[in-house]
């Protein structure tokens, strides 16, 4: 992605319910033991830019960074 001059970005913050999600071992299904629960809302933030890719004029929006914030849902 060319990143040359300001690049128009946005940052979105979303609360996860992962209440429903379960890691299984692929060889049997079984679910994998995770260790102490920290709760299943989890608030995370992410940085998008609106970029054109190498050797393109066209611009999209790319993923830039993802990270777990602190603070409640």
């Amino acid at each position: 992605m060319k990143l040359t001059g300001e690049q128009p970005e946005v940052r979105l913050t979303s609360c996860i319910d992962g209440s429903k999600v379960v890691t299984r071992y692929q060889a049997n299904g079984k679910p994998v033991p995770m260790g102490p629960n920290d709760g299943t809302r989890h608030k995370v933030q992410a940085r998008l830019v609106f970029a054109p890719p190498l050797d393109k004029t066209t611009k999209i929006w790319f993923l830039i960074e993802e990270k777990r914030v602190a603070g409640k849902c």
